[in-house]
Formats: C-alpha cells, sequence, structure tokens
C-alpha cells in the first residue's frame, strides 16, 4: 500500500494514498466559532466549504508548526471533503499490509491511529481517516441543511 508520510514532532505517521484526495500548501482558515481547538477552521476548496483538522492538536496538543512544508491533506471520507493539517508532508512510503503490528495499547479515544509498520529502524504509524470520522469528528460535521 503506497502512504503519505508525514509527521507530528517527531513522530512519523500515514495516510493511505487512496484515501488522499489532493495536498495542497497551508491556506489561511476562517475561524469557526466554538469548534473544538483542533479545528482552526476552514476554507473554499474548488468551490466547497472545507473544515480543517490540525493533526498536530488532535494527535499530541501542539498546534501545526508554520514551516514550508506544512500541509493540507484533502480527503473525503463519506463524501464529505475534509482538510488534515499537519507538519512535514513530504513523501510517501511503501507499507506491507501484512506487515502492520498492533501498538498493544487499546485507545478508544483515538479509532484513528492504525498498525505501526516498522522498516529501516523507523516506526510509522498508520492513521486511519474512517475512524477520525468516527471517532473525534462524529458530531462535528453536519448531514445536510438545518430542519
Amino acid at each position: 500500500m503506497l502512504a503519505l508520510v508525514f509527521h507530528v514532532g517527531t513522530d512519523r505517521f500515514a495516510l493511505g494514498c487512496a484515501d488522499v484526495v489532493e495536498v495542497i500548501p497551508r491556506v489561511e482558515l476562517r475561524s469557526i466559532p466554538h469548534a473544538p481547538s483542533f479545528v482552526p477552521g476552514l476554507f473554499t476548496y474548488r468551490g466547497a466549504i472545507v473544515p480543517v483538522v490540525d493533526l498536530c492538536l488532535l494527535i499530541r496538543g501542539h498546534v501545526c508548526p508554520e514551516r514550508l512544508s506544512s500541509r493540507i491533506i484533502i480527503v473525503r471520507p463519506s463524501g464529505r471533503a475534509i482538510g488534515l493539517l499537519a507538519e512535514r508532508v513530504l513523501d510517501t512510503l511503501e507499507l506491507d499490509p501484512r506487515a502492520g503490528l498492533r501498538a498493544g495499547i487499546a485507545s478508544p479515544e483515538a479509532p484513528y491511529l492504525g498498525e505501526v509498520y516498522l522498516q529501516d529502524g523507523v516506526s510509522t504509524q498508520r492513521v486511519l481517516v474512517e475512524g477520525l470520522v468516527r471517532g473525534p469528528l462524529r458530531s462535528l460535521f453536519d448531514e445536510g441543511p438545518p430542519p
């Protein structure tokens, strides 16, 4: 499986490229009043309003640093575009789906954290886009116009 690699601090993570629509530079976001801190805002992407989740803040509790390599990764779980802000989005990596190891600790608050892959002495943890929607983002996105 081809995966897009990004970092949160010193830890390396990956998203399956099949889940990625596009990777774009960091853009200015419009804040969303009363949104959780890990949702810094939204922007217009190809005519649609797209909320952005700061993966650094969600995973490790610190704001994604402003780096040239910080990017917004557009994903489309369940047909709804979501931007994932991450740092050091620089590379892809081939992951053998059979080589993923369980982290060994259950984390019900983080169903988006998948298997850990060890390659050349470096660990990479997979982020599951559908786990984001089932977990911390479940109640954040409306399903249609207000009644």
